[in-house]
């Protein structure tokens, strides 16, 4: 949980503001309409979709990604091969409450190494739309966007699987948090 900013309007001007978990710092402004309050990244919903859109890779457990239980845990089918042509590629599709200002992505991974590309998904589809970072998997994955975008939805698709917890070329997401 990030800070949360609390503002006091007197006579239309904004007299303070306090965050929590900060020094105490205080701001006026003078004049004007002040800041725009930003609204925090909610993930509502995960959709999964599978290599070649076969529903091979579990979408019945895509509810773990967001449940913020890191006990439960959504996982991709194991492949043999560990490449994936564009299009097929294993995606999810992260919906989010409200447009909202998404800087970082953290997974939580089970396993390290292969490939993640987050996108700002065309039309649904998560994966076409503007690619916004490309970021090796290592455990707990941090994904930084080269700037701060303006999304409804983040798709995240997998180029190459990590290696899991038992040996295999799998995802397995114990959960997300986006900032």
């Amino acid at each position: 949980p990030g800070p949360t900013d609390l503002f006091a309007e007197m006579g239309g001007n904004i007299a303070q503001s306090a965050q929590s978990g900060q020094s105490g710092q205080s701001e006026e402004e003078e004049g004007g309409e002040g800041p725009v309050p930003t609204v925090a990244p909610v993930v509502t919903s995960a959709t999964v979709f599978s290599w070649n859109d076969d529903d091979g890779d579990h979408p019945e457990l895509a509810s773990a990604i967001v449940d913020t239980d890191p006990s439960t845990v959504w996982r991709s089918r194991y492949f043999t091969t560990n490449a994936f042509e564009e299009g097929s590629e294993i995606s999810i599709l992260l919906t989010l409450a409200e447009p909202a200002v998404v800087s970082e992505i953290t997974l939580n991974v089970v396993g390290s190494g292969g490939e993640v590309v987050v996108r700002n998904p065309a039309d649904g589809n998560p994966r076409v739309g503007d690619v916004l970072a490309t970021a090796p998997i290592d455990g707990q994955t941090v994904i930084r966007l080269a700037q701060p975008t303006e999304l409804s939805a983040i798709s995240l698709s997998f180029n190459t699987l990590p290696v899991d917890d038992e040996g295999m070329n799998r995802a397995k997401l114990a959960g997300i948090s986006v900032q």
